[in-house]
């Protein structure tokens, strides 16, 4: 069996920014908590864990800051453009 690493590639909503992650992602989830369910307007969020070095973005992003409940600073990553939430 040949070991290759797969590419994910994606972007927003209106294409303005465009993401590519190299290799294979940690784990992947869906958060529950209050603050993902506003984000997305649904019951959930979907998420994985790559590290930083496996992810390239092109475009112009946008971000905003909160405290998360445990007081860690949490970041909000979104396109500049249409608003589709990124990282």
């Amino acid at each position: 069996m040949q070991n290759r690493e797969k590419a994910m590639e994606g972007g927003c909503n209106c294409g303005a920014v465009r993401y590519k992650i190299e290799g294979e992602a940690g784990f992947s989830f869906f958060c529950q908590c209050r603050r993902c369910q506003r984000a997305t307007g649904s019951g959930h969020a979907p998420g994985m864990k790559v590290e930083r070095e496996q992810v390239s973005v092109t475009g112009k992003m946008a971000s905003w800051s909160t405290k998360a409940d445990s007081g860690a600073a949490v970041s909000h990553e979104f396109c500049g453009t249409c608003g589709s939430p990124i990282f």
